[in-house]
């Protein structure tokens, strides 16, 4: 079908729908106007109900005064009271003859004390009155006897099957100052004839019924009620039933049928209407103009107002420009980190390939890393870390000039593209760049400083942008390798190194897993005595028959974030060697390093407790040891609160070898600290100035102290003379596993 029948098509839906909408619409009045009729009539109905119901109430009411006082009048009299303590026929004749019947009243009784009938006329024969009814009147009965000036009472009682309404009152003398001596009883029974009475009085028709086969008004015309009684009917009820008026009703449905007919003929009319002329018609000559432009005519829809199709016309001339803009944008995010601004890795691509392909005479890529940047993702959150980096690449970018490019790698790297630089210009503006990122960072209250690892690959006839990128990887990491905020320029033997470093990665995973990574103990010895004080938990590992260097392999763990594995690998071997020795002497503590990086570990303190208590080493044998420029870092207070918590001591290492604020060391909960072992080195050229020092502010602050790294028995003597009593080094004894440790013990000597 062609575009041209779209009107029409459109038409006929609308049209279908407005109507499949207009039935509802009347479907949806007409039910409301019969809930709302309903409603009316239920609440007419309910009015009705408790008029009557109140004017039955007040008849039911007077006919009990009236029995009330008649019964009154003929119980307190002489002559009654004469007749119950001897009853004589001409009494009831002169009194309850005739004229006595036309007091309209049904039953009358007069019963003794015992309760016996002296007298009863209206009643069926062989009627008795019910026992319950009986046991009433003699309560009553008797309080008459105590009080002869008491009120009627009334009851309401099945007499016979017949509704009784039943006033009884004390029969005493006409001053009621003598007791009681019997019962008047007066009644009327609720029989038909009496009810068709109360019937055209109360405007409607009463009746007894059954209490569970009354219900709620289902009628349109008829609403119904049960009078409130009280008496002993055997579960029957006087249920009122009254007419509705309904005059006013077929007028008003008549009225309301036909003005929605009227209403539902004027809207589709209108409806079909505007929905021809400006809606179908405009719509179909949009149509024609998307077809036309499909077909590459570019033309403008027409605007002819400004309602909602005029707005999708404006919208639709827009699209155009917005795409075109769209596409553009696209294209710049294609090639632009979206957190610093700069070129992507993609952006890199291109670049190099377009370098490369152009084969420059002079040109070099340069690869920086920022040392140490997942420490402050672990530490300070993902937020700081990306505020750190947008704020490196600021720096960065502001020290390039054209025609050099930056671009970011990903997570901490970026790359310097330097179309017309040779090698020495390259690495001396890596020098350059790093002096820049080594100043203070200062974000969210704190101060950061960091530093870089550079690479540098030039550019050689034959090489692909790949290749280059690769060459400038390699020297990276050989940076990297080399340390903290290292500069190296690619060379061919690299590639062997980056082979070695791959296997050492493998190789140490392995040994972790494994647990591999052999504990090693050196003693910290009282200089006095030369005996063993404590000793320090090492690590060692043998990779391939060959022993790696501590700080290769513990370096490489905190690269990979393996350091917390590697540290509980080596407590867990450590730990059952050390209770071990401590069994045999006893008073030996133990001391481990705890890594910058495992601060921010909540968890390592319920392993290590759990460790500790598996193997039976109490907490207070324990200390962990914390270098000076880790404890700057506030993320690490929980920890090692935690830690000095559980009584694990916490010792203070390598002190003076960092930039230590001493407000800082103050408020931290160490209790030893332990002099490095460049300050020992300097007693043997007799240069005491640091080590004293150390030792003054150290006791000044109630610290312990352990002097490291003493190899000479004129360092241990100088050592002594300012006052440190424990030290630790080759001079006493070289870090050794536990069998050859426990072999040491034995000897009861220290030697070298």
């Amino acid at each position: 079908m062609s575009d041209s029948k779209l009107p029409d098509r459109l038409q006929r839906q609308l049209i279908r729908r407005f109507s499949l909408l207009m039935l509802g619409l009347s479907f949806a009045l007409v039910v409301g106007c019969v809930f709302v009729v309903r409603v009316q009539l239920q609440t007419t109905a309910a009015v009705l109900q408790v008029a009557a119901s109140e004017k039955v109430g007040l008849l039911l009411d007077a006919e009990a005064n009236r029995l009330s006082s008649l019964a009154r009048d003929y119980g307190r009299w002489d002559e009654t009271y004469r007749y119950v303590e001897r009853p004589e026929p001409d009494f009831v004749y002169e009194n309850f003859g005739s004229s006595y019947q036309g007091l309209d009243i049904d039953v009358t009784a007069i019963l003794d004390a015992d309760g016996r009938e002296l007298f009863h006329s209206g009643w069926p024969p062989r009627a008795r009155l019910p026992s319950g009814l009986r046991r009433q009147l003699a309560e009553q009965f008797s309080e008459a006897q105590r009080s002869p000036a008491s009120e009627p009472r009334h009851y309401l009682v099945l007499f016979d099957g017949v509704p009784l309404l039943l006033t009884a009152t004390a029969v005493t003398d006409t001053e009621a100052e003598r007791p009681a001596n019997g019962l008047l009883l007066m009644g009327r029974f609720f029989n038909q004839e009496y009810l068709s009475r109360l019937s055209g009085l109360a405007g409607g028709e009463l009746r007894f019924a059954p209490a569970d086969a009354v219900r709620p008004p289902v009628s349109w015309t008829l609403a119904q009620a049960v009078v409130p009684l009280s008496g002993d009917l055997d579960g029957r009820v006087l249920l009122l039933q009254t007419p509705v008026p309904l005059g006013w009703l077929p007028t008003a449905l008549l009225l309301f049928a036909g003005s929605l007919l009227l209403c539902i003929a004027v809207s589709a009319w209108w409806m079909r209407r505007f929905l021809s002329e400006r809606v179908v018609s405009r719509i179909g000559r949009f149509a024609e103009l998307a077809r036309l432009r499909k077909a590459g005519n570019l033309s403008a829809w027409p605007v002819d107002g400004n309602d909602e199709i005029d707005a999708l016309a404006v919208a639709y001339n827009a699209l155009g420009e917005e795409a075109s803009e769209a596409r553009q944008g696209l294209a710049r995010l294609e090639v632009t980190d979206p957190l610093t601004g700069v070129g992507n890795r993609r952006a890199l691509e291109q670049a190099l390939d377009a370098l490369c392909a152009a084969q420059p005479a002079k040109a070099c890529l340069l690869l920086l890393n920022l040392d140490g940047f997942k420490l402050v993702n672990d530490s300070l959150g993902h937020g700081a870390g990306d505020q750190l980096l947008k704020e490196a690449a600021q720096r960065l970018y502001q020290v390039l000039e054209v025609p050099a490019a930056l671009h970011r790698l990903g997570s901490d790297e970026f790359a310097v593209v330097l179309p017309t630089c040779t090698p020495m210009a390259a690495r001396a503006l890596a020098l350059r760049l790093q002096a820049v990122l080594g100043g203070k960072f200062s974000f969210s209250g704190r101060q950061l400083s960091l530093s870089a690892s550079a690479g540098v690959a030039a550019y050689q006839a034959g090489l692909s942008g790949a290749d280059l990128l690769r060459h400038a990887d390699l020297a990276l990491a050989s940076a990297k390798a080399r340390g903290r905020g290292e500069v190296a320029a690619f060379e061919p033997t690299m590639h062997d190194s980056v082979s070695e470093r791959i296997r050492l990665e493998q190789g140490l995973r392995a040994a972790i897993a494994a647990g591999a990574i052999t504990p090693y103990f050196q003693p910290v010895v009282d200089a006095g005595t030369r005996r063993p004080y404590a000793l320090e938990l090492l690590a060692r590992w043998q990779f391939e028959g060959r022993t790696v260097a501590p700080l290769t392999f513990i370096r490489l763990a905190e690269e990979l974030g393996l350091i917390g594995q590697l540290t509980d690998a080596l407590l867990a071997r450590a730990l059952p060697q050390f209770a071990a020795l401590r069994a045999r002497t006893p008073g030996l503590r133990l001391q481990f390093n705890l890594s910058a990086l495992m601060l921010s570990d909540s968890g390592f303190a319920d392993r290590l407790l759990a460790l500790l208590l598996a193997c039976g080493v109490p907490a207070e044998a324990v200390s962990a040891e914390v270098t000076e420029t880790a404890a700057q870092q506030e993320q690490g207070d929980e920890l090692l609160g935690r830690l000095v918590g559980a009584g694990i001591g916490l010792h203070l290492d390598d002190f003076g070898t960092g930039y230590s604020s001493m407000t800082r060391l103050s408020e931290l909960p160490f209790d030893t600290v332990k002099l490095d072992r460049s300050f020992v080195v300097l007693l043997g050229e007799g240069n005491e100035t640091l080590a004293r020092a150390v030792h003054d502010m150290a006791t000044g602050m109630g610290k312990a102290l352990i002097a490291e790294g003493v190899e000479t028995e004129a360092q241990c003597a100088a050592l002594s003379r300012l006052g440190y009593c424990r030290m630790q080094g080759y001079l006493f004894a070289r870090p050794m596993p536990a069998d050859a440790l426990e072999r040491w013990l034995a000897e009861g000597v220290c030697r070298v």
